[in-house]
C-alpha cells in the first residue's frame, strides 16, 4: 500500500517494481501535488514511466508496467469533464460508512490473515486451466460473456464501466471456484450479481460528475449576468464618462448546424485569462468543466476541436475565447447525457447589439 502523498516518479517507480501485480494508492487526500491525482489515471494506465536523464548524460532505461491499481481517499480521480483517457483508464466509485461497525473490523481482520496466501494459488490455477493448457480463448469468452450481460446500456455504444466490471466480475468467478471450492454453476451467477451492483455504483458515481459540470455551468451564467459592465453592456458610471471597466468577454450570435436545420444561438463569449480565474475563485478545474460543456454541445469550438474561437465583437484583433451557449436549451444540455454535440458552428454576424 503507498500513501498518495508520493511523488509521480516514486509511484511509477512502486508501479514497475510490482508489475503483473496489485497496487494500492491510498488517502488521496493526503497528496499535495494536485496534478498528480488530474493524471493518475494516465500514469497507472500508460503502462510507461516518462524518459529521463542520467546526470553523465543519456538516457535512462524507460520502465513498464502492467498492473491494477486500487486508489482510495476522500478525493476523487475523475473530475467534471475528465478527458476521455482518463474515463476509459477508471472504474470509479463512492462508497458510505458500515452501519455496522463490526463488519469493517471482521473484513480488516480477515485480509491481514489470508493476505498474501491465495495470490499464488489463484495464479498456480490460471496456469493449469488455461496458460499451459493453450486455453486463453476459453478465459476470452468467459471475460466476454460477463461483460455482455453487464453492459445494459441501449444506445449501442459501449460501456466502459461493464467492460472493467467484467474483468473483475471474471476474476471473482474464478476465484470461487478455484479458491472458494464453488462450483460454476453457482459461482458464475454470484459473480454477476456483484458485477451488477459495482456496475450501478460506477453509473451512480458517473451521474455525480454531470452534475458538477451542471453546477459549473449555472455559476458561468450567474458571473456574467452580475458583470454586465464587464461583458460590453453599458453601465451608468460608463455612460457618465467614467474609465470603462476592463473587458472579460461579450454576448454574441452563433449558428448551429444540425443535420436537418440551422438556427441562431446566444452566448457569451469569455476571454480564457478570466475564465481561468473564476475557476481558481469558485474552485473548478477551468479544462475539466470545459471539455465537460463540449460533450453536452455548450461550449462552442472550432473545427479542429480547440476550445477557443475568434471573435470579431471583441475587437478588430479578434482574439480567442471561450463561447458558451447561454439559450434556454443550453440549461438542459448542460445538465444532461454529454452525449450531444452538434455537427459544426459558425460565426454570426449579429453581435451583442441584436443579442440584448
Amino acid at each position: 500500500m503507498v500513501n498518495a502523498d508520493a511523488s509521480s516518479t516514486g509511484i511509477e517507480d512502486i508501479l514497475a517494481e510490482r508489475s503483473h501485480m496489485v497496487t494500492w494508492v491510498d488517502d488521496t487526500q493526503n497528496s499535495k501535488d494536485p496534478t498528480l491525482l488530474d493524471t493518475l489515471a494516465y500514469v497507472v494506465g500508460g503502462g510507461t514511466g516518462r524518459t529521463r536523464s542520467k546526470q553523465a548524460g543519456g538516457a535512462r532505461e524507460i520502465r513498464n508496467w502492467c498492473s491494477l491499481t486500487l486508489v482510495s481517499g476522500e478525493h476523487p480521480i475523475l473530475q467534471p469533464g475528465s478527458h476521455d483517457g482518463a474515463m476509459n483508464r477508471t472504474l470509479e466509485t463512492t462508497f458510505e460508512a458500515f452501519p455496522d461497525q463490526a463488519m469493517p473490523l471482521w473484513l480488516h481482520q480477515q485480509l491481514n490473515r489470508h493476505y498474501g496466501f491465495t495470490g499464488p494459488q489463484f495464479v498456480q490455477a490460471l496456469l493449469d486451466r488455461f496458460i499451459l493448457p493453450g486455453r486463453l480463448d476459453q478465459l476470452e469468452q468467459l471475460y466476454g460473456r460477463f461483460r455482455d450481460r453487464l453492459d445494459e446500456k441501449t444506445d449501442g455504444r459501449p460501456d466502459p464501466a461493464a467492460a472493467h466490471v467484467a474483468l473483475l466480475a471474471t476474476a471473482d468467478m474464478l476465484a470461487r471456484v478455484h479458491i472458494m471450492g464453488e462450483t460454476e454453476e453457482s459461482a458464475e451467477p454470484a459473480a454477476l450479481v456483484a458485477g451488477k451492483s459495482l456496475v450501478a455504483l460506477a453509473h451512480k458515481a458517473g451521474r455525480g460528475l454531470q452534475d458538477k459540470v451542471a453546477a459549473a455551468y449555472d455559476t458561468i451564467v450567474a458571473f456574467v449576468a452580475g458583470h454586465p459592465a464587464h461583458f460590453g453592456v453599458r453601465a451608468e458610471k460608463e455612460m457618465s464618462g467614467a474609465n470603462p471597466p476592463d473587458r472579460w468577454g461579450a454576448y454574441a450570435h452563433a449558428e448551429v448546424r444540425t443535420k436537418d436545420k440551422a438556427r441562431l444561438v446566444q452566448i457569451v463569449a469569455i476571454l480564457p485569462a478570466r475564465f481561468t480565474k473564476l475557476a481558481t475563485e469558485q474552485k473548478f478545474n477551468a479544462q475539466q468543466v470545459l471539455h465537460g460543456l463540449k460533450k453536452r454541445g455548450v461550449l462552442l469550438t472550432q473545427e479542429d476541436d480547440r476550445l477557443t474561437r475568434k471573435t470579431a465583437t471583441l475587437g478588430p484583433e479578434r482574439p480567442g475565447a471561450y463561447w458558451i451557449r447561454i439559450d434556454e436549451e443550453a440549461e438542459t444540455l448542460a445538465a444532461t447525457d454529454p452525449k450531444h454535440e452538434p455537427s459544426g458552428t459558425r460565426d454570426s454576424e449579429a453581435g451583442h447589439e441584436s443579442a440584448k
